[in-house]
């Protein structure tokens, strides 16, 4: 008992104090996927992919891409690249070397307008496309969905309407999405079937993020008659105003203000959030803070170089990887725990499918039969152990865990989302 206490507070408080940075990673004319800080693809003088954050360059096979992209994992990456009235979705298993065409998008009837919002693979098989089209002559945001690889297509909802003016939409590697519209629709099998759990309390351009299962964090324009803050604690079936993100208006962020544009929201599945917004200090620019504590404490992450104005954030594909776009174009990944924690965690020991409901797997160099790996509750304690790769963990309730997989030198610890 006194190791598994010692194990979670020491993890707990290298996350929490640890500094955080930004990783200069290029200047690029426009981000188009990125994986992690080590893989990603940009345009700038043609499409281009690195897979050593940026130190070596190869073209993408598909050179002439328009749309959007989605990497599976480091080598397996779809993209939706347009052709005259259509997208051609094409895979790659080999980073974005080279590219199959697996089918096309629209069905008869349904043409591109505008640009693509989001392209998502759980898997070879499980795809999601949300994007802007004409179906016939009326404008709509339609999410489409494939099981076969991206081969054929439909419609995700038996409503091509359900999504029009859709705020902001949620994925995770579990098979749950949620979309926000003025109301919350929620699948969670990989956008097969959907159900609306919630009302939005937020006005236009609202983001929202959140861990996947009972935690949704929004942030948005404020109206007339609405907040700017919202939280859930029930997965997005009600919703209370947020008071934790800093609001002033003069050096803090500010959310509340009809005159100024809307912020944005990521957080990943260790718990980090990003909140892209705007400070007033003497002038007013785009930024962006950072929480590992759902909000408690914030900080404004250093660019080792200086400051720069934040044009958008993002989420990797790995939904780890923190992203900031900045309006002279360069890309900068978020380093965080740099007292070493959080960086053994993500290069050492990979655990999958995390999130997941019981099934739970190790990957490493130094991992055999022998390997010893505990699970630590929230609070601490001890509620696993066993040894071997592949462990079966369904008898525990949903929520998050400290995973400590033992080392020949040293106890690595990672964090793990059992579901439902």
């Amino acid at each position: 008992m006194k190791l598994a206490f010692t194990l979670f507070f020491i993890g707990v408080y290298l996350l929490s104090f640890s500094q955080t940075s930004w990783d200069y990673k290029g200047n690029y004319d426009r981000i188009i996927g990125v994986y992690d800080a080590n893989h990603f693809t940009v345009e700038d003088n043609g499409i281009q992919f690195t897979t050593d954050g940026g130190a070596t360059w190869q073209p993408q096979g598909n050179n002439n891409f328009i749309g959007n992209m989605h990497y599976i994992d480091e080598d397996h990456v779809f993209i939706a690249a347009l052709n005259g009235t259509n997208y051609d979705i094409k895979e790659s298993t080999d980073g974005g070397l080279t590219f199959a065409t697996k089918g096309q998008l629209f069905p008869a009837g349904v043409s591109p307008a505008g640009s693509m919002s989001d392209v998502f693979f759980f898997d070879a098989n499980n795809g999601l496309i949300m994007t802007r089209c004409l179906i016939g002559s009326n404008l709509r945001e339609v999410m489409f969905r494939t099981s076969d690889g991206g081969s054929s297509w439909s419609y995700a909802t038996t409503d091509s309407t359900a999504f029009d003016d859709f705020l902001d939409v949620n994925f995770y590697k579990s098979g749950v999405v949620r979309v926000y519209t003025d109301d919350v629709h929620e699948s969670t099998d990989m956008g097969a079937t959907w159900n609306i759990i919630g009302s939005n309390p937020l006005d236009s351009d609202a983001g929202f993020g959140g861990d996947g299962l009972n935690k949704v964090f929004g942030v948005g324009w404020a109206g007339s008659n609405n907040p700017c803050t919202a939280i859930s604690t029930d997965g997005g079936q009600t919703f209370s105003t947020w008071n934790d993100v800093p609001d002033t208006t003069n050096g803090g962020i500010i959310l509340c203000n009809t005159a100024l544009p809307p912020v944005n929201l990521v957080y990943n599945q260790n718990g980090e959030m990003i909140v892209h917004g705007r400070r007033q200090q003497g002038s007013t620019i785009n930024v962006a803070i950072y929480s590992n504590d759902d909000g408690a404490t914030w900080q404004e992450p250093s660019y080792p170089s200086g400051d720069y104005e934040t044009g958008f954030i993002r989420l990797g594909d790995d939904q780890l990887t923190l992203v900031s776009f900045t309006f002279d174009g360069e890309i900068w990944t978020l380093q965080s725990g740099t007292t070493g924690i959080e960086e053994h965690n993500q290069s050492s020991v990979m655990l999958y499918p995390n999130p997941s409901s019981g099934a739970l797997n190790l990957s490493c160099e130094a991992c055999h039969t022998g390997t010893q790996m505990v699970v630590f509750s929230a609070m601490g304690q001890q509620v696993y152990s066993g040894k071997g790769l592949d462990h079966d963990l369904s008898n525990l309730a949903s929520g998050t865990y400290v995973i400590a997989v033992h080392g020949q030198e040293e106890v690595i610890l990672q964090r793990w989302i059992k579901l439902y």
